[in-house]
């Protein structure tokens, strides 16, 4: 029931010399598949909608995701993640190294998911970034949790207060 877009998305998010097809349906491969044979019909009509819904860029699902641009790269982990219905999706850093206009899509797959019942964890070092997709932030320094704010409460000095917050 959770899915994980970790930051390093080439050494740990995909398997680069995979077709888009393979990538998004590796988690689901038990859903797919019959005595260990996979139903390719299912696994096609699961990775082109998962194109469609998440405007990947390509020309067909066959091709291997190391020709991906960093943000088609993003959307295939995202992709992959949605096929198999998480209950929690944590996101680490998940616009590091994307194009500005795969980052509003992220942005906006972010507030929908969220809107569909799917809870968030957004990880991210952009402070912007944070208050401007996260319902509550949760500030942390040298791995301790120093503060929540509500989006209503959220001002960047707040935030920084609470990054700089030394322990007594």
């Amino acid at each position: 029931g959770i899915g994980l877009c970790p930051e390093d998305r080439k050494e740990q998010g995909l398997i680069l010399h995979r077709s888009i097809r393979e990538n998004i349906t590796v988690p689901i491969l038990k859903l797919i598949s019959k005595r260990g044979v996979i139903d390719s019909r299912k696994e096609k009509g699961i990775a082109k909608e998962a194109i469609a819904k998440y405007n990947i860029k390509t020309h067909s699902m066959e091709k291997v995701t190391i020709e991906l641009s960093g943000g088609n790269q993003q959307k295939v982990i995202l992709g992959r993640w949605l096929s198999s219905k998480p209950k929690i999706l944590i996101l680490d850093e998940p616009t590091k190294g994307i194009d500005v206009g795969s980052k509003a899509e992220i942005y906006q797959m972010v507030c929908d998911l969220a809107k569909m019942g799917i809870g968030v964890i957004f990880i991210s070092s952009e402070l912007t970034e944070v208050i401007n997709v996260c319902d509550n932030i949760i500030v942390m320094r040298e791995g301790k949790i120093t503060g929540m704010l509500p989006r209503e409460e959220v001002t960047e000095e707040k935030v920084l207060s609470l990054a700089m917050l030394k322990e007594e």
